[in-house]
């Protein structure tokens, strides 16, 4: 029980430290385009445009490399 019990807490921790991470980047996130918009609204908007973009191409290439790192350990 108490190895069960080590484990909960270990995944509690996990999930609660990701969510505080993505709450914080989120905010920071946030403040950056806001901090941007007040100085130049052309480049916040360019920024809103162009994040969504690079994130999906990060996860396309990641995938990818995922893929084949997988088959090489397999090999």
């Amino acid at each position: 029980i108490a190895r069960i019990n080590k484990d909960t807490n270990e995944v509690m921790e996990f999930i609660h430290r990701n969510i505080f991470f993505a709450l914080s980047n989120s905010i920071k996130f946030i403040i950056s385009i806001a901090f941007v918009a007040f100085l130049n609204i052309r480049i916040a908007i360019f920024l809103l445009i162009a994040t969504p973009i690079t994130v999906y191409i990060s996860i396309y290439f990641s995938k990818k490399i995922n893929t084949i790192a997988k088959a090489y350990r397999e090999k």
